[in-house]
């Protein structure tokens, strides 16, 4: 009996302690140069897509995202967006890095990318 009330306090605050705080995310810019320049001092044919362009797309994958883009080309080597080659203007895809929180996305071995990317396009501001 001595020990009934301090293991109802207990069960009372377990829902409390269990649940999650509300993070927020720190903004991620992207960039084509180790230097942060602005668009019109850059002097390169940049896209920029808003989060309502894409919420206007009929997009829904990075994948499918990407290959809207003018300039992007990606030809898929399995399926199921899976592994794929891109290429941008006109380069090969061993010329192609992308990073996700400072993780390559391609294979060390062939160079390839793993498309099949764990980000939905809401996340994308």
């Amino acid at each position: 009996m001595r020990y009934l009330l301090p293991v109802l306090i207990l069960f009372f605050f377990w829902d409390i302690s269990l649940a999650q705080l509300k993070a927020e995310l720190d903004t991620i810019d992207v960039s084509a140069s180790r230097i942060t320049t602005s668009i019109s001092e850059s002097g390169k044919n940049v896209s920029v897509i808003t989060q309502s362009d894409i919420q206007d797309m009929p997009v829904s994958s990075v994948d499918e995202l990407l290959r809207s883009l003018p300039g992007i080309n990606i030809n898929a080597r399995a399926g199921f967006g899976v592994q794929s080659d891109v290429g941008v203007r006109g380069s090969t895809f061993s010329q192609v890095m992308f990073l996700l929180d400072n993780t390559p996305l391609n294979d060390p071995l062939t160079a390839h990318f793993n498309t099949n990317i764990p980000v939905a396009l809401s996340e994308i501001a």
